[in-house]
């Protein structure tokens, strides 16, 4: 902060923990460009399949990788070829599906 009289004071560095707990999804950057990060906590190893849906339904883009237990980042990449609009992410996870509604900008 700068003070009338010209002094300055500087406020507390705050640390942000990204993680998170139970079912919940981080997704980030919303509004998206070019990609989207998946943050989740998975309670159990396996396969993780991603779909990125249009609002008529369509499949758009398709993802699938393999994660570990613990809190877990996945990349969609590949939102520079699509239109710009109102998407939904499909999150099957071990057959618990999860929808998360994105906005792609350019």
């Amino acid at each position: 902060f700068l003070h009338l009289d010209g002094a300055v004071e500087y406020s507390s560095v705050l640390l942000l923990n990204r993680s998170v707990k139970g079912n919940d999804i981080l997704v980030s950057p919303n509004p998206a460009r070019d990609h989207v990060n998946l943050v989740f906590n998975k309670t159990k190893a396996g396969t993780v399949n991603l779909q990125l849906i249009d609002v008529s339904g369509k499949i758009i883009l398709e993802k699938s990788a393999m994660l570990s237990i613990g809190n877990q980042t996945v990349q969609m990449n590949g939102l520079d070829k699509i239109a710009s609009g109102t998407y939904m992410i499909r999150i099957n996870d071990g057959g618990i599906i999860t929808i998360k509604k994105i906005m792609i900008n350019r």
